[in-house]
């Protein structure tokens, strides 16, 4: 997970919300696969931009982790094999 060993699967692994992740799966003999994920906006964190805009209030929410979610959170990886 971003290049830091996490565990051996299945795996569940808590990131920071804002957290953008890239996923490395690697076993020997299997073609190594990677996944990637992004964050979004909540809810939350819209009505904080939106605010601001309006109010000309600084969008201070946005620094806060409950302003942002991942883009998806379950990953489902199939090894394939080497080919010979």
């Amino acid at each position: 997970m971003n290049g830091a060993n996490v565990g051996v699967s299945p795996v569940t692994y808590m990131a920071k919300s804002s957290d953008n992740l890239e996923i490395l799966v690697t076993k020997p003999g299997y073609m190594p696969q990677r996944a990637a994920t992004g964050t979004g906006l909540t809810t939350c964190g819209a009505l904080d931009a939106i605010g601001a805009c309006i109010w000309l209030v600084p969008l201070i929410g946005l620094f806060f982790p409950g302003a942002w979610s991942q883009e998806q959170s379950i990953f489902d990886i199939t090894l394939a094999p080497l080919e010979s």
